[in-house]
């Protein structure tokens, strides 16, 4: 042998030279990568904004009773909180249909990009409507619970940030039990409502969620 290798005994091969991976292999590993940190970015912003968010709603719950207790002014303080965390003046609002101020894209942003969301924030937004107390908080909730499952989604994948494969498959798995409900506040008598309002399917559904969120650590 020379320069200190092995011998190779007569009719043995010598093992394959690895150079690399070959290119299927090398293309998948570089289409994951590409994937993950895509999601990742996005997750990523999505979770950073989520702060702000919830303070913002939050804030709607607590200007709510005041709203209907206290005198009109208070509605219309309630109405330009909204409003100006959006970025809609309060003129706009009050001379601009509800439905159309649905469609408004900043107000369409501040709800997540849910429609059905954004039209209730829509009319909590034009002191001119009629929304009952009880409303303004559930819809709060409801966008409060949105806002911490993408602060919960970067804190489970965040732990896989530097696996592709591993974080998709994660994704995956995260993505199943994926349902605001599960991070909204809900006292009591909401659950009950939430319950009632829901099917045998839909129960041991939400059920089998709650126990895969908690089987991956992402609830207690």
């Amino acid at each position: 042998p020379q320069g200190g290798g092995q011998p190779v005994m007569q009719g043995q091969q010598r093992p394959p030279t690895v150079t690399g991976l070959a290119p299927q292999i090398a293309s998948n590993l570089a289409a994951n990568t590409t994937v993950a940190n895509q999601d990742w970015e996005q997750t990523y912003k999505d979770a950073k904004d989520a702060q702000p968010r919830i303070a913002i709603f939050q804030n709607i719950k607590k200007l709510a009773p005041e709203a209907f207790t206290g005198v009109g002014g208070e509605r219309k303080k309630l109405a330009a909180g909204i409003l100006n965390a959006a970025g809609i003046d309060a003129y706009t609002a009050e001379n601009t249909a509800t439905d159309e101020l649905a469609k408004n894209t900043r107000l369409l942003a501040l709800a997540g990009g849910n429609t059905d969301a954004a039209r209730a924030m829509a009319e909590i937004a034009n002191p001119s409507n009629k929304m009952t107390l009880s409303a303004i908080k559930e819809v709060s909730d409801q966008m409060i619970g949105q806002e911490r499952l993408r602060e919960k989604r970067a804190e489970y994948l965040g732990q896989f940030r530097n696996d592709p494969v591993k974080y998709q498959e994660k994704s995956q798995l995260f993505n199943q039990v994926a349902d605001p409900r599960i991070f909204q506040e809900m006292s009591p008598e909401q659950v009950a409502k939430l319950k009632a309002s829901m099917s045998k399917k839909d129960i041991e559904e939400m059920t089998k969620k709650i126990q895969t969120a908690k089987m991956l650590g992402i609830i207690r």
